[in-house]
């Protein structure tokens, strides 16, 4: 008799101790930003989390591929792609940002719809935002730096968006933004680009040596009214006048302060070459 009660007593401590390592190996905690879809002997029984849950041993499972991460994720778009625009070939840096919504139905689908997902949203966003470049220069495609979303509608249609928009939704993604970077311009455009700056530059630098020049020849502003009525172009109020704007357009180039486009600025320059003097030019003796 008391073998069978100490039989009995040790198969109830066994129970109890097996009991109590089976609840410990299956209790798991769930991070905030987590979603974990559970199979049970290989069958899908549905979607926890956030906080803690039990997950039974041995009979259900959570793999690595089912714990799904419902934070914002950033996808590069067109890599080392090359685009053919009207004047010329060049790469493209874009990035769309998807989530996965937080709902049971739109997790099953992350899971259980595509094998690679984030690659498979990549190329179909890929797919619907490439007609944005058809037919464009690099210039336009630059201006259009900024969510590529909003242009998709304009430029496109309407409906290319909702297409895009319901394709992620099938899998249980929502697509939030997706910002065209930059365009990466290839050599040959760049130096085409700096040869307006480059003469921009050589004016700047004719006409400030036209300026040294003249108020060096000069020397003053009354010397220089003399040398403009000498012209026989200007009445002497005129040359008066012109001579004191010139003197003060001078000394503003001398100084570097010019700006281009500012009132008289061909009138001076023709003036200048009146006397002689003309920008990238020699003083006439």
């Amino acid at each position: 008799m008391f073998a069978a009660l100490l039989f009995v007593l040790v198969v109830a401590v066994g129970l109890f101790i097996f009991g109590l390592w089976y609840l410990w190996n299956s209790f798991q905690q769930i991070p905030q930003q987590e979603r974990w879809v559970v199979e049970r002997l290989g069958r899908y029984v549905g979607v926890r989390g956030p906080g803690p849950t039990f997950v039974l041993h041995w009979l259900e499972r959570v793999s690595d591929g089912k714990k799904v991460s419902i934070l914002e994720r950033s996808l590069p778009l067109f890599k080392g792609e090359k685009i053919d625009f009207q004047d010329g070939t060049s790469s493209v840096e874009a990035t769309a940002y998807i989530v996965v919504r937080d709902n049971p139905a739109d997790v099953w689908r992350s899971v259980y719809t595509v094998a690679n997902l984030e690659p498979w949203a990549e190329s179909m966003i890929e797919n619907a935002l490439r007609p944005l470049f058809h037919g464009k220069t690099i210039d336009q495609a630059l201006a259009m730096r900024g969510d590529l979303l909003t242009q998709l509608p304009v430029q496109i249609s309407p409906q290319a968006l909702a297409d895009l928009v319901a394709l992620l939704a099938e899998k249980g993604l929502e697509l939030k933004r997706a910002p065209l970077e930059d365009v990466d311009l290839p050599p040959d455009v760049i130096a085409a680009r700096q040869l307006p700056l480059q003469a921009q530059k050589a004016k700047d630098a004719a006409v400030i040596d036209a300026a040294k020049r003249a108020i060096t020849i000069f020397g003053t502003v009354d010397e220089l009214r003399k040398q403009l009525e000498a012209t026989g172009q200007y009445t002497p109020d005129e040359a008066k006048n012109l001579a004191v704007d010139l003197w003060k357009f001078l000394q503003a180039v001398e100084s570097k302060r010019l700006v281009y486009g500012a009132t008289g600025f061909d009138q001076f320059i023709s003036a200048l070459g009146l006397l002689g003097i003309s920008p990238g030019g020699k003083t006439t003796p």
